[in-house]
């Protein structure tokens, strides 16, 4: 290898990478992905299985994205954000756990928390991936980021996901993947 390859190719792997767009198809498409797997584990009805693996799906996405963004991923930290914007009240009505608490009304417990909890898992990782895209994106890293400086833009894109929920739901979209 030549003296200038080498400098190139040095270069090359020193280099920050090219910023993504939040709104780029390949983030897209991996919310979705995310979101709808997360919706699908709400379908099981069992709601420590529904908690365990919609955390696991949702530590996953930050996971990625941070891999995407070339942002370093702790787990902890990801965990930290993830619960303190979960238990905000920023998505009372958009929370995992409501498909548990509707479990305990008899009769219609059940079948409330199969129709709903897949709705709310989707809605929040969706919300989640986007947030976490966007601070990637503007400079934001994982480590040192507190739930408190991503509320804002996260009750937005809870705001946003039901919108598209709703119309997926309505038939105004054809399908969730379209959301």
């Amino acid at each position: 290898m030549t003296e200038k390859t080498q400098e190139q190719e040095e270069k090359k792997t020193t280099e920050a990478p090219e910023p993504i767009d939040p709104a780029s198809e390949e983030i897209t498409k991996l919310i979705r992905r995310r979101a709808n797997y997360a919706a699908g584990v709400g379908l099981l009805g069992l709601p420590f299985i529904n908690f365990a693996g919609v955390t696991a799906i949702q530590v996953g996405l930050v996971k990625s994205l941070c891999t995407k963004y070339g942002k370093t991923f702790s787990e902890t930290a990801a965990r930290n954000i993830i619960s303190g914007l979960l238990s905000s009240g920023a998505v009372t009505l958009a929370s995992p756990a409501v498909g548990g608490v509707a479990l305990a009304i008899p009769l219609v417990g059940f079948p409330l928390a199969v129709a709903t909890t897949p709705v709310l898992n989707g809605v929040t990782t969706y919300a989640l991936g986007h947030v976490f895209a966007t601070h990637f994106a503007q400079g934001g890293s994982l480590v040192g980021t507190a739930a408190g400086e991503l509320s804002d833009s996260f009750k937005s894109a809870v705001h946003v996901a039901r919108q598209k929920m709703a119309n997926v739901i309505a038939g105004k979209q054809g399908t969730p993947e379209a959301a």
